[in-house]
């Protein structure tokens, strides 16, 4: 007896050392980008607009350019978190909310893979290639953290659903057969199919926060199929997909909802990098991908393909993040969820349980090692401050209009301003409603096909550049230094530089004096929100 109680107590030293590890390792990578995300900063305008009209527009406010209508802006519940939580809580609360966001991720994909049957032997060792290939999706704060953590909920639930059903098949509830039928049907519903009635409060408020709630309706059709051709029921799910699909009417738009998201999941956005194949990712990203299939692959040929449930989730998903790296962290979530299940009952597995036990001891101080040196690593990193890139270099591509903006705002300018496409929603934060955007991030939620092409082309200097500064009715244009236009406009007939950083410049008409202004060679600093 004391030696099976000394033998726990080691085991559950083990797993507290590599739990901590992967935290420490997943607190790392996620350090690494405390940097606002370009997208808040639209989804915080328009709730801020919402609340001073008292409703959710239809019409664009923010630009001048064409836009479509109705804009539909499928993020708009994530700008009403994020506007009052940024608000009421500044910088620390953002970062609050991406930890807390984070952990609750975390804990729901890890209790999934146990749920399935994963062990904490071969649970811990391959969690890192999952945290490795999600990073993507993790920056300060974007509304696919919220399809994130529902997808964990989801496959959670579902797994839930189909351990119940094989427990019901095998004869587990022979006594409650005995009692009356109509009672035991009750019963029965109520038992096993319990988690349907959270998972709809979830998804409702999924369909308020992000686009990405189509990927749940993917994965229960898929869910679905898998239980049907195994002879399980699948009433409860039919009914379940069907509550989902009327269930998208819940949300500020109504039915404009379903026109706008089908024409967006069949929409081409070549100019966005994160929408790139993964073949253009970072090697080692694509390196950790193949190597997460070569599992799957193993996984496959060892058991089978009817002895891996959920088999068909992971490799849609895969499919997904090979077309779009966008998609990568969804696959992270799913594989981290099924794959260590899925190498459970293989020899991979028996050797990892075999170190993991008679190596117990050793085991527990290289997890502890490892945790003590990414927690240290962690500090260095200083994950409790919030970055706001107002200087080129303080962040590889993203560098906010810091000291335009703050030159505008002291000249009163009123007006229409050419902006690039991903600094255009930090315009719209800092100077609406005296200031409107040719373009921001919003993309297809509210410009019209060959709206980014042209704004790009522009930047670029490419040919017709010039057409493009006299279609619209622009009063100055904000340009990044390392824009080919930068020069294309220092020479433009009729047009003044009036402001100049090291990352931005400010080009006016000349048939108004403005105040010039350079602070090339200083370093600014930006203000969070």
């Amino acid at each position: 007896m004391v030696s099976e109680l000394l033998e726990r107590n080691d085991e559950k030293q083990t797993v507290i050392a590599a739990l901590s590890a992967l935290a420490g390792l997943f607190l790392c990578c996620i350090a690494l980008n405390t940097f606002v995300d370009p997208d808040i900063w639209h989804e915080m305008a328009l709730f801020r607009e919402a609340l001073a009209l008292g409703y959710l527009p239809l019409a664009d406010q923010f630009a001048y350019t064409p836009t479509v209508y109705p804009s539909v802006h499928h993020e708009w519940g994530t700008g009403a978190i994020l506007y009052f939580v940024s608000t009421t809580g500044g910088a620390a609360g953002l970062l609050a909310l991406k930890y807390l966001l984070c952990a609750g991720i975390a804990i729901v994909v890890v209790g999934c893979a146990r749920l399935k049957g994963a062990s904490y032997a071969v649970l811990c060792p391959l969690m890192p290639i999952g945290i490795l290939l999600s990073l993507i999706g993790f920056s300060t704060v974007r509304a696919q953290m919220f399809t994130l953590l529902a997808l964990a909920c989801l496959l959670y639930f579902l797994e839930q659903d189909r351990r119940s059903v094989g427990l019901r098949a095998s004869g587990s509830g022979l006594q409650d057969q005995m009692l009356e039928p109509v009672a035991w049907r009750l019963k029965s519903v109520w038992r096993w199919r319990r988690w349907i009635g959270p998972w709809l409060a979830i998804y409702v408020l999924w369909v308020n926060v992000h686009g990405g709630f189509v990927v749940g309706l993917v994965v229960i059709v898929l869910y679905t199929a898998e239980q049907g051709l195994r002879k399980r029921p699948v009433g409860h799910l039919i009914a379940t997909t069907i509550a989902m699909l009327a269930l998208i009417m819940v949300n500020p738009y109504g039915w404009h909802y379903y026109p706008y998201i089908w024409d967006a999941l069949w929409l081409d956005r070549p100019l966005i990098t994160e929408w790139r194949p993964l073949w253009h990712a970072w090697g080692p990203v694509l390196g950790f991908y193949v190597f997460s299939l070569v599992l799957v692959t193993y996984a496959v040929a060892r058991r089978g393909v009817r002895q891996l449930p959920g088999l068909a989730i992971v490799l849609l998903t895969a499919y997904a993040a090979l077309r779009h790296q966008r998609h990568l962290s969804l696959y992270a979530v799913v594989w981290v969820c099924c794959v260590p299940a899925f190498v459970q009952e293989t020899p991979l597995a028996r050797i990892l349980q075999q170190v993991w036990i008679k190596r117990q001891r050793a085991c527990t101080w290289s997890w502890g090692v490892m945790a003590a040196v990414l927690f240290a690593a962690l500090v260095v990193h200083n994950p409790l401050r919030l970055r706001l890139p107002a200087n080129p270099g303080d962040h590889p591509k993203l560098v906010y209009p810091v000291g335009a903006v703050s030159y505008l705002r002291q000249v009163s300018f009123r007006g229409n301003l050419m902006t690039p496409f991903t600094t255009g929603a930090f315009v719209s934060w800092k100077l609406f409603p005296s200031v409107k955007v040719s373009i921001d991030g919003r993309f297809e939620v509210v410009y019209p096909p060959g709206a980014l092409a042209e704004n790009h082309a522009f930047y670029q200097a490419e040919s017709g550049w010039r057409e493009t500064l006299d279609k619209y009715p622009t009063d100055m244009v904000l340009i990044a230094t390392n824009r080919p236009v930068v020069e294309a406009m220092s020479h433009a007939e009729g047009w003044q530089r009036v402001y100049a950083d090291d990352a931005f410049e400010l080009y006016a008409p000349l048939a108004r004096a403005w105040p010039h202004i350079d602070h090339r060679g200083q370093r600014l600093q930006g203000e969070f929100p």
